[in-house]
């Protein structure tokens, strides 16, 4: 998987672990990827922050315009993985510091800050791909 940035509590690279993401800097188009069909795309806890962190890298990056959400295999997204372990891989300062501005996995259905867009097509849409430009991911 690929490497991003945390910015909470501080700066630090952050090897992913659920999702792909890469910037084409010639377009500007940012794609993050869920990559786990089998279990068609569904959600752990290891996702969900992974995506408050993409949400907050991309939302940080001079170099992207767009964020384009998508999914490897026949599912965006089933929901839930209710066999998935609560305990995740990232750092717990760092989940501790993004839940503490909102963004983390106890937040996915409070809504309380910019991921408002991404959350509405994410689980009430069930889109295929979702896409933002950067005035959907800026507060």
């Amino acid at each position: 998987m690929d490497t991003i940035r945390l910015y909470y509590p501080r700066e630090q690279d952050y090897k992913l672990t659920e999702i792909a993401y890469q910037v084409d800097v010639a377009t500007g188009v940012a794609t993050a990827t869920f990559n786990n069909p089998k279990k068609l795309n569904c959600l752990t806890n290891d996702q969900m922050i992974e995506t408050f962190f993409i949400l907050e890298a991309a939302k940080r990056d001079e170099r992207v315009g767009c964020l384009l959400w998508t999914a490897v295999g026949r599912a965006f997204n089933a929901g839930m993985d209710i066999k998935f372990s609560k305990a995740v891989r990232a750092p717990v300062e760092a989940v501790t510091a993004y839940k503490a501005r909102g963004m983390g996995p106890d937040d996915s259905l409070v809504l309380k800050n910019q991921t408002i867009a991404f959350w509405g097509n994410f689980i009430l849409e069930f889109q295929k791909n979702a896409c933002f430009t950067k005035q959907f991911i800026h507060k």
